[in-house]
């Protein structure tokens, strides 16, 4: 065997070492990409808690595998509003509560909500409504400025929320959290 042939066998060996773990590498980036998400904020409806422009990890299986929680910020798809399907919203109500909005304020089950994520007190028509089994009431924390199930209605959590925003990468300098 020529000294050319041993070399092209040395570098056909390296490359045929080195598939394995290229392939495997491939199978983890789309197994990460089936499980979470990067979500870039667009407009003002969660402004209080969320700006245009930040950039959140979601993780799509936190309601194949789980069940929501108040204040759970969430990525929703809704074809209610013509050309408008993604959102980012915040979870208020769950099944069975009953959701109320009176005087421009929260009020679950009875109680009066303290909402410190929410921009500012709601310019809302009064409402009251039960909560049906499967879904949940979302609201943006920027109340008057935020299409959410006030206008769509409730969504079943497990076809229309696409996931739960889990960290905020950036912008670095605030924080990110749920609060209920």
């Amino acid at each position: 065997m020529t000294e050319e042939n041993q070399t092209l066998n040395k570098k056909k060996n390296i490359f045929l070492e080195y598939v394995p773990y290229l392939f495997l590498g491939i199978l983890f980036a789309l197994m990460i990409r089936l499980v979470i998400s990067p979500t870039v904020v667009v407009g003002v409806s969660m402004e209080g808690s969320l700006h245009d422009g930040d950039y959140l990890i979601v993780n799509k299986l936190a309601y194949k595998t789980g069940e929501p929680k108040h204040g759970d910020v969430v990525i929703l798809d809704s074809d209610d509003v013509p050309g408008h399907d993604i959102y980012i919203k915040r979870i208020v109500g769950l099944p069975g509560d009953t959701i109320e909005v009176k005087d421009g304020e929260l009020v679950r089950n009875g109680k009066t909500i303290k909402e410190p994520y929410a921009k500012e007190k709601m310019e809302s028509e009064n409402m009251k409504m039960k909560i049906p089994e499967g879904e949940v009431f979302v609201l943006g924390d920027n109340r008057n400025n935020s299409t959410d199930s006030r206008i769509i209605g409730t969504l079943d959590y497990k076809e229309e929320v696409i996931g739960k925003a889990v960290l905020r990468v950036l912008p670095f300098d605030q924080e990110f959290k749920s609060i209920d």
